[in-house]
């Protein structure tokens, strides 16, 4: 976490645009628990950034993850 919030803070100081990728890694996304603790993680990771620009959204694999979790 650091790194990341350091990494945000040098690239504002020199006015570049921060982009991050944050994975969605939980087992299951059908589990309201789960759920909410996956915002609840995104959030308080993104308020300690200084900057953010933009954010990947990971892709999914069918095979092993059914898309029914959005955190946009």
């Amino acid at each position: 976490m650091e790194m990341m919030i350091g990494m945000s803070q040098l690239a504002d100081d020199y006015g570049l645009d921060v982009w991050i990728w944050y994975p969605s890694m939980d087992k299951d996304y059908s589990d309201p628990k789960t759920v909410e603790f996956a915002l609840k993680e995104r959030e308080e990771v993104f308020k300690k950034l200084p900057r953010i620009d933009a954010v990947f959204v990971p892709g999914v694999t069918l095979a092993t993850f059914a898309p029914t979790f959005s955190w946009i």
